[in-house]
């Protein structure tokens, strides 16, 4: 298999042990709980082979791609973000009725990136910005926390899919820490 195929078959499996979480959770009974249980342990065991199989990978050029593809979103943020006005600051809702909605958008573009093949970075061109501090976020704290990502992204040597998807994972982390909670 390919590194994209092992990806692929990665997201599917993860996907599988989400709905059999689910069916663990509602369970009628013990003896359906066990089956849910008896294939939740077959997918874990699944999924680390698949990890495995990713890590151990010689061609890890996708990966590679990923990796540059996460550094080239994140600058294109820096760089839109920046065109604003002098004191201008981006809206946590985008013009969108969900908040933080900014940052939903951010982490579906990185996820992008580290969840299919690679193929060029989304252009945020459309970003709402206010002059009003609330429901608002200020971008130079926004630039050098991408910039800090980007430092984070770049230090992730022998980079592979499993590598990039830990990043995912600490990268939603740690947005929420900073600006969500």
């Amino acid at each position: 298999m390919t590194e994209l195929e092992l990806l692929e078959l990665l997201i599917k499996t993860e996907s599988e042990l989400q709905m059999i979480l689910l069916d663990i959770h509602f369970a009628k009974d013990d003896k359906e709980k066990y089956v849910a249980l008896s294939r939740k342990n077959d997918i874990d065991d699944k999924i680390e082979l698949v990890k495995i199989e990713l890590r151990d990978i010689k061609d890890k050029t996708e990966s590679q791609n990923s990796k540059s593809g996460v550094i080239n979103q994140f600058n294109h943020y820096i760089e839109q973000i920046n065109l604003a006005r002098q004191g201008a600051r981006l809206t946590r809702n985008q013009g969108m009725i969900l908040e933080n909605m900014l940052f939903g958008y951010i982490s579906m573009d990185i996820y992008r990136q580290v969840s299919e093949k690679s193929f060029g970075a989304h252009i945020p061109a459309y970003l709402h910005y206010t002059y009003d501090k609330e429901n608002s976020v200020s971008i130079p704290e926004l630039t050098e926390f991408l910039r800090n990502e980007i430092r984070i992204v770049k230090d992730i040597d022998d980079v592979d899919y499993v590598k990039l998807m830990a990043y995912f994972i600490g990268f939603k982390e740690r947005v929420h820490g900073k600006f969500m909670s």
